[in-house]
């Protein structure tokens, strides 16, 4: 599993911040989401609306491999459900995943809310034309 994953983000960074996103003084790389899948599906939805490509995932790995790693070194949005221990060991709810955008896409995300049904914009059926 590790030989598959991508290489760590050494050397990028003499530290790392990790704050809620509205106590942030420098921007960030990488915002993680901690949510129910309902809310990830909107909000990959969302971060998909423009392009409509659905984004590479690495679901399995540790948590902070997942989580931080990944998003970091493709600049890819992903979507894991952690490891195992690290859920256990920190006590995660059952139904919380693990939503990591680069922060470059969250223009874009953000723009996307009054256009897209995963936000603000109607659903048009088909018998509405």
């Amino acid at each position: 599993m590790q030989k598959l994953s991508v290489e760590p983000p050494t050397g990028l960074s003499d530290r790392i911040i990790i704050c809620p996103l509205t106590l942030a003084e420098k921007r960030p790389d990488v915002v993680l989401f901690l949510v129910n899948p309902e809310q990830a599906c909107r909000l990959v939805t969302l971060d998909t609306y423009w392009d409509g490509l659905s984004p590479d995932q690495h679901i399995i790995g540790a948590l902070c491999q997942t989580s931080i790693s990944y998003s970091l070194m493709t600049g890819n949005t992903n979507l894991s459900m952690g490891d195992w221990t690290a859920r256990h060991h920190q006590e995660f709810d059952p139904d919380i995943l693990f939503l990591s955008i680069p922060y470059e896409r969250m223009d874009n995300l953000i723009k996307a809310i009054p256009q897209c049904s995963a936000g603000d914009a109607s659903v048009l059926l088909l018998n509405d034309f």
